[in-house]
């Protein structure tokens, strides 16, 4: 009951112009690791693991993505309270730290065929979204729940950059 409270006093707080502007930043900056990466031409032409969704979910899935976690760190920058002051740096910090990681992932990965080094990356991006999420939670609870697709997604590229790695 507590947490349905904590809940719902998020959502109160919870800014929807700085979601949409945080949200729509994300999306460009994901766009860029596309551009930048050269596109998922050889992704048809990797041995995939069991489990590998089709090269078409991934554009809509990431999109999605993307929003949340800039609509979730955007909440960031929308509390005032000065006791939090230390937990809003932690986490824009880390928010910074984890989109350059994200970033960089997918030119790795598609771009020079770095599977081993896409491999670290993508478990810093986890460990990173971990504390992301810890440090959110102390700050707005419903932007920390926005980002918990997003890791569960990482887990489960985590697993197939892995399986990837191994098979090819």
């Amino acid at each position: 009951m507590r947490f349905i409270k904590h809940i719902k006093a998020s959502i109160s707080r919870f800014d929807p112009r700085y979601a949409v502007f945080g949200g729509t930043a994300c999306v460009v900056l994901g766009l860029f690791s596309f551009i930048w990466g050269g596109g998922a031409g050889n992704y048809k032409l990797l041995q995939l693991p069991s489990g590998a969704p089709p090269a078409w979910v991934y554009p809509i899935i990431w999109t999605l993505l993307y929003f949340m976690i800039g609509s979730g760190m955007s909440q960031i920058f929308v509390q005032k309270q000065s006791f939090i002051y230390a937990d809003k740096v932690r986490a824009a910090a880390l928010s910074v730290i984890m989109l350059i990681f994200n970033i960089i992932w997918y030119p790795l990965f598609f771009g020079v065929n770095a599977y081993l080094l896409a491999l670290i990356d993508i478990i810093m991006i986890c460990m990173l979204t971990f504390f992301l999420i810890y440090y959110i939670s102390r700050l707005n609870m419903f932007a920390s729940i926005l980002l918990v697709p997003y890791l569960l997604w990482c887990l489960y590229a985590l697993y197939l950059n892995l399986l990837i790695f191994l098979l090819n």
